[in-house]
């Protein structure tokens, strides 16, 4: 025997792979394995990675193991392609290597986040971050800078910085940055430009093209262009013109604001035959830049004066102007005679003394003086004081003041606490006064400072305000420090961001001389947590004040890990919180569905919280832990943190596993059909969790591919199967939180699906009319699949066959009545029970003697295949000679794909003169059967087959065709398979259009992806796809893609350099050729460095520049530079280094700086100017100088660098000359001049106040107009120019506030909500002085027309159905009301529909008492007071009916007789209650209708109800409902009306004069109710209608005074109608009294009632006492009869009356007629005879015919038998249908086992024999004790 091996089985291929980055080093790989069905349940299989670099196949690397469907590759290489494949193992099988993926690794150091912010008006920071396991190889960074359209700048940062700040910007200017990654080798890598804008500022330059044009008298017109755009410095808002009269005093400026468009401006007003000198600034929303030159312009009639200011500062008349001065001198010389020198004496021009000098205030360290102006000549005006100030305690001069002409001044800086002499000397331009008298004052000591200070407590992010307040005189100086810092705080920002580097602190001062007292605040943008600490105030003074605040910076709550959890239940688990913030935060863990909060940990805690606190990084972290996890733990559970009012949480899922479940139980399987097999099985045993679906697990026969499906039911269907093949089978259970083991396995075979015919089957003509037929059963299936047996027949010549079905096993059949000498076909078919029909051959029976056969089969069958279609050509059959009868008819022709019965079996039929046949519409490349047979009336003829195969097509296009670069020269092809036409190979061609660079492939399916490699850069490329079948080419696609960007290969051509002078070189260069570009040129690199030394600066610039100056450069220096080309990939290979020396110069000192300019406040005075023009000199720096009056008194040394400078602390309103100078080591400059003289004191450092009568008007529903009113301190200085205004508002119900800027009054604000409340407030700012909030006022805006209400649905109580439920959703404008109309008629018009307004807050409405079955119309409108919305759309409804029920059968019964007032009111359950009934409530009212009717309730749980007390004279209306579950009743069944006893009845029956032909009274009408009707012969004593009443009164009866209260009655301690006569139903109150005699002379005894009552005895000697009997007694001895002792055996025997054919009550159940005889001779009992008072009267029967009255018995507990037996006295009938009884009543007993006792008493009986519906008894106990008696 040979040796046996191991099958390997394939496992499936894994699908779906795709990847995807993690880091320059590693890409995460995923798959989908089908082996593993839907769910990707993980088994023993594992999988290996193979992947290798793009185009390096021969170096191969695995990832082997790997346990799950993905996968992180690790120790890649950076910016390197890769290409992955996959495949699955299993034990020793495998799977094919997936189809394969490709990507690329992250360059090193990629960027993940480059972002640029903007921190100040001159500043912006970049910052940047790496990807997560990066290799930081860079050596450094560069990042690339420029403004928006100008050249670019470089920067060169460490490979340890993540950020780069760039200060000294332009304001207001958008700036681009660039970052680049300079890796060793050459790595490059860059980022995409980012940009950002710098925050606006001042204009730094004043408006150009200062123009003035007389337009008339007094009128002059003022134009002027805007400063340069890059000096602008943000967006100008307005312009600020000054203008004075020549010869006017100094300071009488006028001010005029302008808006920024026109430019230009009409000045009025102006005085005649003057000359006016104007200048103009503009402004920003950051303040207003320097002024315009002053521009002159005379308003008589002249033109502008010809003057111009030169560079330095003098005035110059113009060549022109100077030549006709000359000229108009000379003519005036010749044409008039000199006049005579006009001589002025010495004297005249000294100015007066000034007198009156005198002291206004005094303080510490100033004194303010006064004095009255001298007299002055007119030739010399006076020019200035000069005030001396001498201290006395040193004698020596302390101040030399020289002032303007003001008679007001202020001596500063003395020292406190000295005496000085003052005095004060005019002078003009010609000569100086005398002094005047000296004057002595002391100045006051010093105060010491008192210091004030606040600290504060604020949010990070937000601002903080420090608040130091110092008294003291002299007014001290404070300063803001940082505890252990010795730099104080400064107020600019920029000198804060030097000495501290923090840019968000400044410092603002407040100085109230007059109160000797400074603010100081210290102020933090932005607040952080590092900003929180102790800040000292420091006031200084000998010794200095120091006061500390506290700065309490707090942060809200933050969370920084809130893990999600996934636990096992029955373990312990914990789930952390942990969140930062300042204080520390309250964390408070609870659950999220019901809120409950979890504590500490207590003893017998299962779910308790642990937490730790650390209070150097202020975070909490707060752990939820649970000791035993269980199933009702799953959910969401809260974290929240808490600080103060603000809270906020995170909720954490917490997600539960349990076990996975076992194997499920009792699994067995079942074939149904060849097709499908039935599985069922139970659930695992003792598992307790849920189980969500099934997994069954099936394969055929010993193949190793399984497949799954999955099902929530135990119990399934498989289908799709093979037929006769053995399946085996198993199940696992899956719930959500696992997959269950698998059960042990179960087979089962599919049913066959062939030879199922029906096997011998014969036919066998019996005679000429029955043929039997015979046949076995398959034997390839058990006959428990067989349902019968169809057997089909047919004449030959018929074209339908009839079908006879057998069900069972039968197997034999007699066929009758098909005619004689007919031919027959039949036919038997196999009716399985999964509904296929398996037919045997047909057999054919010839009933004539001579027979039929087939014709003979064709020949030579041939056939020519196509594409899709096969001809099919043979040779008719040879007929024998002489056998007509086997003529072809016709041919069939049968054909099937294939050589297996996988597809269906076609037949086509041709003529018999046809010998070919075309089969049409094929499948191509198919191997197909065709067999072909003749036929005639006789049958078919054999068949004859032969095989042959379509031709293959040629595929068609591929579909879906791209291509997507993958670096500069590799382009990734992708497609799908084409859908037409088979494919064996792809043949792809590529090549850059125009060029002969053709390249090709050729790929194997699957493939349908090409990776092109070495390709040009950043070029071109067509692709053609073409699809082939082995030889056969299909349909060419064409795609086109284009390489990625490369850095350039080639260095900038024609690099030149030049010296243009000693400090500059200039840099030519042509790009580099458009071959070695590989892209667009975005920019060039420069590097310069000097010959011999290192490189000094690298220069970035635009693409398209072509040339670049160095400046600032070193004089006779020889430097290199070489330039490199850059694109959007990085920077190409440089140039080589080109070499140029700069020009020597000539040693001399800097020429004077140019265009000198100044601006002037109060206070202050900023100079600008710019470089000496000579750039061939170097300067060092500037020297400012600066003087009262006198150049140069002050000097200030400056960098090279600063080309302006502020003077500060100046006097207002003085005259200061300011000179700078440059200088180097040769020696200074001549100094550049400029007179500037400050302002009065600045408008701006007035108080400002709070906006006063501020309004809102509303105009429109979206704008409203605000306006307010401002005051200032001094109503002459109304400079409101420099005050604007900041507006908040926002709507009521907005937390968010919205702020409008403005400088003008009033203002509209606009885009708000129509019809929505709004508040506005207004406060107003000048510089960095604010007011506070106004007092906020209110208005609304209009409304607008609303909209229709949408989603209008009706829906109706889910209980009653009686009550609707409308709901719609509110438009969303402002809706006062709504309207809704509901009509049941659609015809009717809108307005007579029925309408409701309903509040407009509100989205739902409830429409009671709707009838069911009837179609409601609904529509609403919105109306507010703009108007009303259009109609909705109509929307109907039809409510069902109420499905709950009214109680039925509700009948009353009067307990006490006819109209009682005591009733019991019965019922019973509804048919068909909805829900459960609760109990019931009986309703009742005496009111006559239902209008505002007060019913009174009874509940009850039972189906009854007793009703007490009733008011007489009364008619109570009486229904009951059923409560169902919830509190709701239900509909009330009918209304049954009472009535009680009326006054007049009370008195007649108390008088017993109630007549004796009065009609009797009926009961109140009941409601039927089932088993209550009497019948004819079982009607007792429970269902009589009558009462029991004493024959006589009670004073007739011994002993019966003392025994009754009368009026009383009492029956087992039961109360009865107080003062009530006998009640009587059928009989008349004479016969309650006894006074009527019966016509056999008796009289009537006692009558019985169904309620309670008395039996009496008669007068019989041997009768005791009366007894009472209840109707319990009666009731129960009704159901026991016995034939009475006293009644003689004859007169159990009577006849049937007719008066008495509806019943006698006390018939029996069968009665029988009585014969006449024994009628007229019955035996009168003795005692009833004799002890009769009454017996001598006879009466006449009114029928001839009487009740028999049978005997009853009742057995009484105490062995007493009762025996109830017809006396001796004979019944009789009113003509009313009243019937009177007499009956005896015998009471035997032996109590206690005494002697016996009898005893009886006489009962008469009246019965209404016309009343068929009776009232019930109701049950009452017996007393056997008084019965014993």
């Amino acid at each position: 025997m040979g040796a046996t091996y191991p099958v390997s089985v394939k496992l499936p291929q894994p699908e779906i792979i795709s990847t995807s980055v993690v880091s320059p080093s590693e890409i995460l790989v995923r798959w989908h394995d089908p082996g593993l069905g839907e769910f990707q349940q993980l088994d023993s299989r594992h999988y290996n990675i193979k992947y290798h670099k793009h185009q390096h196949r021969g170096h191969r690397l695995q990832v082997t193991g790997v346990k799950d469907t993905s996968a992180v590759v690790a120790s890649l290489q950076s910016n390197t392609t890769y290409v992955f494949r996959v495949k699955a193992v299993k034990g020793q099988d495998s799977s094919a290597w997936s189809e394969t993926a490709v990507n690329r690794t992250y360059p090193v150091d990629t960027f993940v986040h480059v972002e640029a912010t903007t921190m100040t008006s001159t500043s912006i920071v970049v910052a940047w971050t790496l990807p997560r396991k990066h290799v930081n190889a860079s050596l450094a960074y560069i990042i690339f800078w420029s403004e928006e359209q100008q050249e670019a700048n470089k920067v060169k940062v460490s490979a340890e910085a993540r950020s780069h700040l760039f200060d000294n910007l332009t304001p207001g200017r958008r700036y681009n940055f660039r970052l680049v990654s300079k890796a060793t080798g050459d790595g490059i890598v860059s980022t995409a430009t980012v940009s950002t804008a710098t925050f606006t500022d001042r204009p730094s330059k004043p408006p150009r093209n200062l123009k003035l044009e007389v337009q008339g008298q007094g009128v002059a017109r003022v134009s002027w262009n805007p400063p340069p755009a890059r000096k602008r410095h943000g967006v100008i808002t307005q312009y600020k013109i000054q203008y004075k009269r020549r010869g006017s005093r100094r300071g009488d400026v006028c001010t005029v604001m302008t808006s920024r468009k026109p430019l230009e401006y009409i000045l009025t007003d102006l005085e005649q035959s003057a000359t006016y000198r104007v200048r103009v600034a503009a402004r920003t929303v950051n303040g207003t830049g320097p002024y315009t030159k002053w521009a002159s312009v005379a308003t008589g009639g002249g033109r502008g004066s010809d003057e111009d200011v030169d560079t330095d500062g003098r005035r110059r008349a113009s060549r022109k102007s100077r030549k006709g001065k000359r000229k108009g001198s000379k003519h005036r010389a010749g044409s008039a005679s000199p006049r005579p020198t006009e001589v002025i004496s010495t004297e005249s021009v000294y100015p007066g003394i000034p007198e009156n000098l005198h002291v206004f205030d005094v303080t510490s360290t100033s004194v303010g003086l006064r004095w009255t102006a001298p007299a002055v000549p007119e030739c010399c005006p006076l020019v200035a004081y000069r005030i001396l100030v001498q201290d006395m305690t040193v004698n020596q001069l302390e101040r030399d003041i020289v002032t303007g002409t003001n008679t007001e001044t202020v001596v500063e800086f003395l020292d406190p606490g000295t005496e000085y002499a003052i005095n004060i000397t005019s002078f003009n331009i010609r000569r100086s006064s005398e002094q005047s008298p000296m004057i002595y004052v002391t100045t006051s000591p010093a105060v010491s400072p008192v210091v004030q200070a606040f600290g504060s407590t604020v949010l990070v992010g937000g601002r903080a305000n420090l608040t130091c307040i110092v008294r003291g005189d002299p007014v001290p100086t404070v300063s803001w420090y940082r505890q252990g810092m010795l730099a104080p705080f400064y107020e600019q920002r920029s000198f804060n961001m030097l000495v501290h580097a923090q840019h968000d602190v400044m410092v603002i001062k407040h100085i109230h001389l007059a109160q000797r007292r400074i603010e100081s605040h210290l102020i933090i943008d932005a607040v952080q947590l590092r900003h929180s600490g102790r800040y000292i105030c420091s006031a200084e003074s000998d010794p200095a004040v120091n006061t500390t605040v506290q700065l309490h910076v707090h942060a809200l709550p933050r969370f920084l890990e809130v893990e999600r959890k996934h636990a096992m239940v029955n373990e312990a688990a914990a789930v952390s919180c942990v969140v930062s913030g300042v204080p520390l935060p309250r964390v408070v863990w609870s659950r999220f569905e019901d809120g409950l909060v979890f504590h500490e940990k207590k003893p017998g805690s299962r779910v308790y919280v642990t937490s730790s606190v650390d209070e150097e990084t202020h975070i909490v972290n707060k752990t939820l832990h649970f000791s035993a996890l269980r199933l009702s733990d799953e959910g969401n559970y809260t974290c929240q943190a808490k600080h103060g009012e603000y809270s906020t949480w995170r909720v954490v899922p917490l997600t539960l596993e349990v076990p996975p479940p076992p194997p499920v139980s009792n699994i067995q399987a079942l074939a149904v059909s060849p097709s499908k097999i039935s599985i069922v099985w139970d659930d695992p045993v003792d598992y307790k969790f849920p189980i969500t679906a099934y997994n069954i697990i099936y394969r055929p026969g010993q193949s190793r591919r399984l497949r799954t499906v999955n099902t929530t039911s135990r119990r399934l269907e498989i289908g799709d199967l093979h037929p006769n093949l053995t399946y085996t089978m198993s199940v696992r259970a899956i719930n959500t939180h696992g997959v269950g083991k698998i059960s042990p396995q179960v087979e089962a075979r599919t049913l066959p699906n062939t030879d199922l015919q029906p096997a011998n089957v014969s036919a066998v003509a019996l005679n000429s009319s029955m043929i039997q037929l015979e046949w076995e059963a398959p034997s390839h299936i058990d006959p428990m699949y067989i349902q019968g047996y169809t057997i089909y027949y047919k004449r030959m010549n018929d074209s339908r066959s009839e079908k006879l079905f057998l069900a069972g096993n039968r197997n034999k059949q007699f066929l009758v009545g098909l005619g004689q000498e007919d031919n027959v076909v039949l036919r038997i078919a196999t009716v399985l029970t999964w509904g296929q029909e398996a037919p045997s051959r047909e057999i054919r029976i010839r009933k004539s003697a001579s027979e039929r056969v087939p014709p003979p089969a064709p020949r030579r069958l041939v056939t020519t295949p196509s594409t899709n279609s096969i001809q099919v050509s043979w040779r008719a059959p040879v007929i024998p000679a002489g056998r007509t009868d086997m003529q072809v008819r016709g041919y069939k022709i049968r054909y099937q794909m294939g050589l297996t019965r996988r597809f269906p079996e076609k037949q086509v039929h041709v003529s018999g003169r046809l010998l070919t046949y075309t089969l049409r519409n094929l499948t191509s490349g198919q191997v197909y059967r065709v067999m072909v047979a003749a036929f005639n009336e006789q049958g078919d003829s054999r068949f004859i087959s032969v095989t042959t195969r379509t031709k293959d097509i040629g595929p068609g296009p591929v579909v879906g065709a791209t291509t997507t670069p993958m670096s500069s020269s590799e382009i990734l092809v992708q497609w799908l398979a084409p859908t037409r036409g088979h494919v064996t190979h792809y043949h792809v061609r590529y090549w850059r259009p125009g060029k002969r660079d053709k390249q090709s492939a050729t790929l194997y399916i699957p493939n349908t992806q090409y990776i092109a490699g070495s390709l040009r850069k950043y070029s071109k490329y067509r692709f053609e796809i073409i699809p082939y079948n082995n030889q056969q080419i299909g349909e060419v696609v064409v795609v086109y893609a284009s390489t990625m960007i490369d850095r350039p290969d080639a260095p900038p051509r024609k690099v030149d350099m030049m010296a243009i002078n000693a400090t500059a070189l200039l840099v030519n260069w042509e790009p580099p050729l458009k071959a070695n570009q590989n892209g667009p040129i975005s920019g060039y690199k420069l590097v310069l460095k000097k010959k011999a030394g290192k490189r000094m600066a690298s220069f970035n610039v635009a693409g398209a520049r072509r040339n670049y100056t160095f400046k600032n450069l070193e004089p006779g220096t020889a430097y290199k530079v070489r330039v490199s080309a850059m694109n959007l990939r990085g920077t190409g290979p440089p140039s080589p280094w080109t070499m140029e020396r700069t020009d020597k110069v000539e040693q001399r000192p800097p020429a004077s700086p140019a265009a000198m300019d100044t601006n002037v406040t109060s206070s202050r005075i900023h100079v600008t100017w710019k470089p000496p023009r000579d750039i061939g000199v170097p300067v060092l720096g500037y020297i400012l100088g600066y003087g009262r009056y006198i150049p140069e008194v002050y000097r200030h040394v400056l960098s090279p660098d600063t080309l302006n400078f502020t003077l500060t602390n100046l006097e207002p309103d003085t005259g200061y000359i300011v000179s700078v100078r440059a200088y180097n080591n040769i020696g200074e400059s001549l100094p550049k001049f400029v007179v500037g003289r400050t302002g009065k004191a600045d408008p701006k450092d007035l108080p400002i106040n709070i906006p006063l009568k501020m309004k809102a008007v509303t105009l429109s529903a979206s704008q409203i107009l605000v306006t307010w009113s401002t005051m200032t301190p001094d109503p002459k200085n109304l400079v409101t120019g420099d005050i604007y205004f900041l507006i908040r508002f926002s709507a009521l119900e907005e937390s968010e506030y919205k702020y409008l800027n403005t400088s003008e009054i009033p203002v509209i604000i606009g885009s708000l909500q129509a019809g929505t409340k709004y508040e506005f407030a207004v406060k107003a700012l000048r510089g960095n002085k604010e007011t506070d909030w106004s007092l906020p006022v209110y208005n609304n805006t209009l409304q607008t027309v609303p909209t229709s209400p949408s989603n209008l649905t009706v829906t109706s109580d889910p209980v009653t159905h009686t009550t609707l439920t409308l709901t719609w959703i509110r438009p969303k404008t402002t809706v006062n009301e709504f309207l809704i109309y509901a009509s049941t008629d659609p015809s009717l018009t809108i307005r007579d529909w029925d309408l409701t307004a309903w509040p407009g807050s509100r989205d739902t409405m409830r429409v009671h008492k709707v009838k069911p079955h009837t179609k409601y119309y609904f529509h609403i409108q919105s109306r507010n007071s703009a108007g009303t919305s259009p109609l909705s759309e109509r929307v109907t409804f039809t409510p069902p009916e109420d499905p709950r029920a009214a109680p039925s059968d509700v009948s009353l019964h009067p307990l006490y007789g006819h109209k009682s007032t005591t009733v019991e009111v019965t019922w019973s359950p509804p048919d068909v209650p909805s829900s459960p009934i609760v109990n019931y409530v009986v309703l009742y009212t005496t009111a006559a209708d239902n209008t505002d009717t007060v019913w009174q309730e009874k509940t009850e749980e039972s189906l009854s109800c007793l009703l007490i007390g009733l008011n007489y004279n009364a008619t109570y209306r009486i229904k009951v409902k059923a409560r169902y579950s919830g509190g709701v009743l239900g509909p009330a069944s009918p209304i049954l009306s009472y009535s009680t006893l009326s006054y007049s009845d009370i008195e007649k029956r108390q008088l017993g004069k109630m007549s004796t032909d009065t009609k009797p009274a009926t009961s109140p009408v009941t409601t039927p109710r089932s088993g209550h009707v009497a019948q004819q012969t079982t009607t007792t004593l429970q269902a009589l209608d009558v009462g029991v009443y004493a024959a006589d009164t009670l004073h007739d009866i011994p002993g019966q005074q003392d025994r009754s209260t009368p009026g009383v009655r009492r029956h087992h301690d039961t109360q009865l109608e107080p003062d009530a006569t006998p009640r009587q139903t059928n009989g008349t109150s004479e016969q309650l009294h006894g006074k009527p005699r019966q016509p056999d002379g008796t009289s009537q005894q006692l009558n019985i009632t169904s309620t309670f009552g008395q039996l009496e005895h008669s007068d019989a000697p041997d009768t005791h006492r009366p007894k009472t009997l209840s109707p319990q007694y009666i009731t129960e001895s009704t159901r026991h009869t016995t034939v009475s002792p006293h009644r003689p055996a004859s007169t159990e025997q009577s006849t049937e009356s007719p008066q008495h054919k509806t019943a006698s009550p006390l018939s029996a159940s069968s009665q029988q007629r009585l014969p006449p005889s024994t009628e007229q001779s019955r035996q009168v009992s003795p005692t009833a005879n004799d002890q009769s008072p009454h017996r001598k009267q006879s009466t006449q029967h009114t029928s001839d015919e009487t009740t028999n009255r049978s005997a009853v018995t009742k057995q009484l507990p105490e062995q007493q038998t009762v025996t109830v037996s017809p006396a001796s006295v004979e019944s009789s009938t009113t003509g009313r249908g009243i019937s009177t009884d007499t009956i005896l009543v015998t009471s035997v007993g032996q109590p206690d086992g005494k002697i016996p006792r009898t005893s009886q008493i006489m009962l008469k009986v009246t019965t209404d024999v016309t009343q068929r519906v009776t009232s019930p008894v109701t049950p009452h106990s017996v007393d056997t004790d008084s019965a014993a008696q």
